[in-house]
């Protein structure tokens, strides 16, 4: 008796062993579909990403008063830099749509639907700074290092070219730069803008010739100037403007223009850049929004930038 109840004993063993398998691989298929999950997720998340978190990055914004911040994150100081321009500055608005007060841009460009690029475009055309990227009146609060003013920004419709995983990045960059690490620059207070009497016969600012030291220092990028740098620009538009944009602009990212060489004109170009560095290729592309190529470039020169009369048309 005592070995048929062994017996019973031991099959009832061997019959709960299955469910025990059963929840094991129950368990890595929940596993394995939580993970694909995120993987997609952060696939999809990525995909668009304008920052790598490595290289500094310039994104401008406008708030309701129509006072513009450029933001400069720069991993490589760990610092976050907000230069700040007044609304009454008279800036030449891109897209050959004439001259405005700053603080009027953002409205232009949405009456024009140009959408939040008409912005960056117009910045960079009035002040020359490499500006890469965009985003709405809410940027400010993602990089001031309070986590729940950066939380609420992700829950507020924003136009910006930037991606959720760039914000994400942004955020958690701020959070670890110290209060030391945070600079605001006024521009008014740095030569860069000059007291005057503007167009429409009020009292505002008007943007000099030269990029102070003081406002260049924010915008060079250590990395590409440290490469010596010699660009060449071909220049197939009607006139010099473009090409004098550009000169200053990728001078102001830390490159040098070597040569300016003037080409027939090409009404169905827009821009595109050639070069062995990837580096400076997708950073001078990302500013103008061009096209690129990871090519040698000619004449022993780093740097290739073709623009043609769309580019001209869009600054």
């Amino acid at each position: 008796m005592q070995d048929l109840h062994h017996l019973k004993t031991s099959k009832k063993a061997i019959v709960e062993e299955p469910p025990k398998k059963s929840h094991l691989k129950l368990f890595f298929i929940v596993f394995a579909i939580l993970f694909t999950i995120v993987a997609i997720f952060y696939f999809l998340l990525s995909a668009n990403s304008s920052w790598d978190g490595k290289s500094k990055i310039l994104v401008a914004s406008e708030d309701s008063a129509g006072i513009v911040t450029i933001t400069v994150l720069d991993p490589g100081t760990s610092s976050i830099s907000y230069l700040v321009a007044p609304a009454e500055v008279e800036v030449n608005a891109a897209n050959n749509l004439g001259t405005w007060k700053l603080g009027s841009i953002s409205k232009l460009g949405n009456d024009k639907n140009l959408g939040g690029i008409f912005l960056k475009n117009t910045l960079i055309k009035s002040f020359n700074f490499p500006i890469t990227d965009w985003s709405g009146p809410d940027f400010i609060k993602l990089t001031n290092g309070n986590i729940l003013s950066e939380l609420s920004t992700f829950f507020k419709p924003d136009i910006s070219n930037l991606s959720v995983f760039d914000k994400l990045r942004m955020a958690n960059f701020a959070i670890a730069v110290n209060a030391n690490g945070k600079i605001t620059t006024s521009l008014e207070d740095t030569s860069e803008l000059s007291r005057a009497k503007l167009t429409d016969g009020s009292l505002g600012w008007t943007i000099t010739d030269n990029i102070p030291t003081s406002v260049e220092s924010f915008l060079v990028d250590t990395n590409l100037a440290s490469k010596n740098l010699n660009v060449l620009i071909n220049d197939y538009t009607s006139t010099s403007v473009a090409s004098g944009i550009v000169t200053k602009t990728v001078e102001a990212l830390g490159a040098n223009v070597a040569s300016i060489q003037n080409m027939d004109v090409n009404k169905s170009l827009d821009c595109k850049i050639t070069g062995q560095t990837q580096a400076a290729v997708d950073k001078i592309a990302k500013i103008f929004s061009c096209d690129k190529s990871y090519s040698k470039a000619p004449n022993n020169f780093d740097i290739q930038i073709d623009i043609g009369e769309i580019f001209r048309n869009r600054f």
